[in-house]
């Protein structure tokens, strides 16, 4: 590896030449370089490209809004984000969406239920680098309109239908030591009904569920805040009788 420097003669003949100098190479910094190879009376000058030689570790998960990009700092001046969406199983063409001197950057424009390939490259000056090793998501939007009840059986949890949805997710938070804290997952299959009891809240206690939309089996939608309920079962054991007072009315107290 490196410089071999060759004398060219009339006669077709090559010869190594040993003792020759090199100007205008830089390694450290990335573009097009001029370099002039001096070798007694003899000058030869050419250019090459130095690529920008580093590595990049990028991370894609579902957010709120996009999909949230982040990945590994560089010594460079900015970075080029790319993206590529699929038609199914066929992948389509890399496009630029982004330049950005962040290391991290949200892609609003996904679509629900598409997947696609994200992948960042380095810049610095006029040069960039190979584009990083590409991560794959398939977007799942946010589940939205969450709307808790109480009934008699239990906690209704309502939500609006996410189109591409394969599965969903029910959680549960209960107020512990001043944290809420996650005491119950559910799954929830039935595409057609969107509607969950939470059959063991216990009367008088304040919950907060969420509620994940899932594609396939690794592909979720971010969390929500979630929303929050006092568990209240109907009161029962009701009786009324006549006192010389009036109506007089009891229950069973909880």
């Amino acid at each position: 590896a490196g410089l071999v420097v060759s004398a060219v003669y009339d006669d077709g003949t090559k010869e190594v030449i040993a003792d020759y100098t090199v100007d205008g190479f830089d390694s450290a910094t990335a573009g097009t370089k001029t370099i002039t190879v001096t070798a007694g009376e003899f000058t030869a000058t050419f250019t090459v490209e130095v690529v920008i030689n580093v590595t990049i570790t990028l991370n894609a998960v579902n957010g709120a809004t996009g999909a949230n990009l982040t990945w590994t700092a560089a010594d460079v001046d900015s970075y080029n984000v790319y993206r590529r969406a699929y038609e199914g199983n066929v992948a389509g063409e890399w496009e630029l969406i982004a330049t950005t001197a962040e290391t991290a950057y949200i892609d609003t424009t996904v679509a629900n239920g598409i997947k696609y390939d994200f992948a960042v490259a380095a810049v610095a000056g006029e040069s960039e680098s190979e584009k990083c090793e590409a991560v794959q998501i398939i977007f799942v939007e946010t589940v939205k309109g969450i709307v808790l009840s109480n009934t008699p059986a239990g906690v209704q949890i309502k939500w609006r239908a996410n189109a591409a949805a394969t599965k969903y997710w029910i959680y549960r938070y209960d107020l512990i030591d001043g944290v809420w804290t996650e005491t119950m997952k559910k799954s929830h299959a039935d595409l057609e009904n969107t509607v969950y009891v939470d059959r063991s809240a216990v009367s008088g206690t304040e919950y907060r569920y969420t509620v994940r939309a899932m594609i396939g089996t690794t592909q979720y939608s971010e969390y929500t805040e979630g929303v929050a309920v006092i568990r209240l079962a109907n009161v029962t054991n009701v009786s009324i009788s006549n006192q010389n007072e009036g109506l007089v009315l009891t229950w069973k107290a909880y």
